[in-house]
């Protein structure tokens, strides 16, 4: 991978011979910040990485793939109870991203049926 310092230099530097002579007339002074900031600030080398293959951070891929499941399981049990109209909000609700929403009403629908 191209850092941005190469790909800068190949996009930005002067190619033709008017243009490496304008570059050489024009020298670009170099200030102090007025922070007091050492260039690791602007070069981004002082910053820390982490493996982060190694580290998952918390995420488990089989509780992940269980909800997954109990959720899928949720809205379709939902769909197939509902009337041709609500099926068309359902849709659009889905469509629109309020997945939370719909599963928010089936827990509904659920909690009236056992009533």
């Amino acid at each position: 991978m191209k850092t941005l310092r190469q790909i800068r230099t190949e996009v930005y530097d002067p190619k033709s011979g008017d243009e490496k002579r304008f570059k050489k007339k024009h020298v670009v002074a170099k200030i102090n910040d007025v922070n007091g900031n050492d260039d690791e600030v602007f070069t981004a080398s002082n910053v820390k990485t982490i493996d982060r293959k190694s580290e998952n951070h918390g995420y488990d891929n089989v509780e992940g793939e269980k909800v997954y499941e109990d959720t899928t399981t949720k809205l379709l049990t939902l769909y197939a109870n509902l009337n041709d109209d609500n099926k068309e909000i359902f849709e659009a609700l889905h469509e629109g991203g309020f997945q939370e929403d719909l599963l928010l009403m089936a827990e509904e629908i659920n909690s009236l049926e056992t009533v």
